[in-house]
């Protein structure tokens, strides 16, 4: 499995209608298998509704703070690479031995349709290579500066080894980060440690908790070099799952060379709108309810957009659906995915001048500090006429399919699990924890 596309796509289709009858049972058969498994690139065909003529698609955007996480977990890396043995002495780079992430290649490649990387870019991570921002670079328009890294910084190291290198790591050398606090639509979170602020020596600094020792010259070496530094102190055989913000330092170039995943999802959304690929489609998207963006509580759905570009208005061009996505806070720290599903459903098949009822009787849990059956869908913002109204897309419209997009993975995303390998399970062999679900994280 191609390790970028780890943002899992679940959908759940509103199939046609199947007989009964044993005459035409064949003929339904061979329909679901078509509508289940439908050919390559051939979204437009499938996606199709014969009450509108049109396919109305409502698709569920992720807005969890897993989502400013890397695609591979620091578990993942910790016990794949083995990195509990390594014997690199502290200070020598003992921080940036992962193989894992040191054979990484360039996230965009260049053979796809534009916009495309360039040849030059493609490869392992280089330090001496300035890589572009992700989004303004390739979402094809309406695309916003990430913030990962600094517009200009120093770096006339010519060397070769991408161990020696002698860029600055104070505040004319670019920006750096600890884990998850590099930007998520927003500014991130950086330190003031060592009078300089987001800069390698700074991020270091809070992360090991010295100016001086070997530790703080590790994450300097590590982070210069190769973009990275796993802090070794916290990931241990004993905190294996560790994933405070003390557990990695990072480039913001680094990130522009492997973005987290609520980037590569956004431009991704962002490329699909600026293609030919969604022009036929009506189409609604929804979040994450949270607090952040008005919501009472955490569970539930919050409408980005109504069914769009062909909305009940009129109204609709190509960069409102491009902008949507932009308002996206990835701070819920729960993902209740049936629920989104619950609440889409209603929300697009219920009269527009109707409220939900005070309670759903079918959630009862608490949810993310919130009573999951009193949280509603919201509106979207800025509709005229929509500010309090609970559901509705579209009076009339007749949605068709929801698509939910999550980071959520099955153990074939993951190194060494994967079904292809011949079911290592059945034949006996010993699985990594993190292929059975048994280290004590959600792997969101």
């Amino acid at each position: 499995m191609n390790r970028t596309a780890v943002l899992l796509i679940v959908s759940t289709l509103a199939l046609p209608a199947f007989a009964t009858d044993n005459v035409c049972w064949d003929r339904d058969l061979e329909r679901l298998d078509t509508f289940g498994n439908p050919p390559s690139r051939g979204d437009n065909n499938f996606f199709t509704f014969t009450v509108s003529g049109t396919a109305n698609v409502t698709m569920l955007y992720p807005g969890t703070k897993s989502m400013r996480q890397q695609p591979i977990s620091l578990y993942e890396i910790f016990t794949n690479d083995n990195l509990a043995g390594v014997a690199t002495v502290a200070g020598n780079g003992k921080g940036c031995q992962s193989a894992t992430l040191n054979g990484l290649p360039y996230f965009m490649p260049s053979n796809i349709s534009p916009p495309a990387a360039s040849a030059t870019l493609i490869g392992n991570y280089n330090p001496r290579l300035r890589y572009p921002e992700p989004e303004t670079t390739y979402s094809g328009g309406g695309g916003l500066a990430d913030g990962f890294e600094a517009s200009s910084y120093t770096c006339a190291d010519a060397s070769t080894d991408p161990t020696v290198n002698t860029c600055p790591t104070g505040s004319t050398g670019g920006k750096a980060w600890e884990f998850t606090l590099w930007p998520a639509n927003d500014s991130g979170t950086t330190h003031t440690a060592a009078s300089s602020t987001g800069t390698i020596d700074s991020e270091c600094a809070t992360a090991t908790g010295s100016t001086s020792s070997v530790d703080y010259q590790d994450c300097q070496k590590c982070v210069k070099s190769r973009g990275y530094w796993l802090n070794y102190n916290k990931l241990t055989t004993l905190a294996p799952t560790y994933n405070g913000n003390d557990a990695m330092v990072v480039k913001g170039n680094w990130l522009n060379f492997t973005p987290p995943k609520w980037a590569m999802l956004r431009l991704a959304y962002k490329r699909l709108v600026n293609g030919s690929l969604l022009n036929p489609l009506r189409e609604g998207i929804v979040t994450n309810c949270t607090s952040a963006i008005g919501c009472s509580g955490a569970a539930g759905e919050y409408r980005l957009q109504k069914m769009l570009p062909q909305s009940c208005n009129g109204a609709g061009r190509p960069n409102q659906r491009i902008a949507s996505t932009d308002t996206v806070s990835y701070n819920a720290t729960s993902n209740p995915l049936a629920e989104m599903l619950f609440n889409t459903a209603w929300t697009v098949s219920a009269d527009s001048n109707s409220s939900p009822p005070a309670t759903w009787s079918f959630f009862s849990t608490q949810v993310g500090g919130s009573t999951s059956a009193s949280t509603h869908p919201s509106s979207e913002p800025g509709a005229s006429g929509q500010t309090n109204s609970k559901d509705g897309f579209c009076p009339g419209c007749n949605s068709g399919f929801s698509v939910m997009f999550t980071d959520g993975r099955g153990i074939d995303g993951w190194a060494n699990c994967s079904s292809s390998l011949g079911n290592l399970a059945a034949a006996g062999a010993t699985l990594p924890n993190y292929c059975r679900n048994s280290d004590g994280t959600t792997h969101n």
